[in-house]
């Protein structure tokens, strides 16, 4: 299920990287009561990560962030669905772990997500962190984002494309 295959590898600089998609118009996936939002992570030794975040787009904001160790970024505010501390960064080495976030403690239950971004903080140089399978569980179903990549014939360029399923 998780072999990194369509992963998305973060910089090994110091600092705070982020990658993130939104989806195209009338792709949005709901998110109900009850759901949660879930990435799974592989996080090699060696990398030693100050912060991991996660944030969902709703179509009009990124205000829905849940995050993992300390306050880097200070975007949002602290406690609310804009900016809520879920725990500390998984020490976990070497293995995929997932992160799990009721989607009430970030404000998108009743909403539909358009976008994710992952994001995280490091103070040395050399780390990364690979961000694979991202789905909305609901109840017994799941709901993966997907990727396609497309590529330009003429001028062999190409351009990652991203979608709910079922969609």
């Amino acid at each position: 299920r998780l072999s990194g295959g369509q992963a998305v590898r973060s910089s090994t600089a110091a600092g705070f990287h982020q990658h993130c998609f939104t989806a195209p118009s009338g792709f949005g996936q709901s998110v109900r009561a009850g759901d949660n939002l879930v990435v799974w992570i592989y996080i090699p030794s060696g990398t030693t990560p100050n912060e991991i975040m996660l944030q969902w787009h709703d179509g009009t904001s990124w205000n829905h962030r849940a995050y993992w160790g300390s306050d880097y970024t200070g975007w949002g505010t602290e406690g609310t669905a804009s900016r809520y501390r879920i725990g500390n960064v998984p020490t976990a080495r070497d293995t995929w772990v997932k992160l799990v976030v009721p989607a009430n403690l970030v404000g998108m239950q009743g909403s539909t997500a358009f976008g994710v971004a992952y994001g995280f903080q490091q103070t040395n140089a050399g780390g990364t962190i690979y961000w694979d399978h991202t789905a909305i569980y609901h109840d017994e179903e799941i709901v993966y984002v997907n990727q396609f990549y497309e590529k330009n014939a003429s001028t062999g360029e190409g351009t990652a494309h991203y979608y709910f399923n079922g969609q």
